[in-house]
């Protein structure tokens, strides 16, 4: 259907922004992005695609430059490129069969609106069978692009 044609992945969209008090104490970096995806407009029809509902996203549709702006030239504005010369091609996809998965979450003793939480993930591996109870084997697959 699409042939030798690019296909590009979209690109979640995510508006931050910092207050700031008398011009001197700013606040942490602030998500904002639900207040302004429903604003999201491109100059440049044809280049990008935008969905502006949650989660916000822009996948390229053809090369060339568009402005993406949120309808208020004082909440700024962000210049794309599409460019298909750089592609991305599957270098190797590996499938495993697991039957479990075990999440370890490590928070640390102080949490602020900048603090980095690890999370690891373990999958269990058995052999895989024909045998064992129905739903209970599931597949992982990586992909290397």
């Amino acid at each position: 259907a699409n042939g030798c044609r690019p296909q590009y992945m979209p690109s979640r969209v995510v508006a931050r922004t910092e207050f700031a008090l008398d011009g001197t104490t700013t606040s942490p970096t602030v998500d904002v992005t639900h207040l302004v995806a429903s604003r999201m407009t491109s100059n440049v029809t044809g280049v990008v695609a935008l969905v502006t509902s949650l989660p916000a996203s822009v996948t390229g549709l053809a090369d060339g430059t568009a402005e993406l702006s949120f309808g208020d030239s004082a909440l700024g504005n962000i210049t794309l490129t599409v460019d298909s010369a750089t592609a991305m091609y599957i270098d190797s996809f590996d499938v495993a069969a697991f039957s479990g998965i075990a999440i370890v979450v490590a928070f640390p003793t102080t949490v602020d609106i900048s603090s980095n939480v690890s999370v690891r993930g373990v999958l269990t591996q058995d052999p895989l069978t024909r045998e064992g109870s129905e739903g209970q084997q599931q597949l992982a697959a990586s992909l290397t692009v």
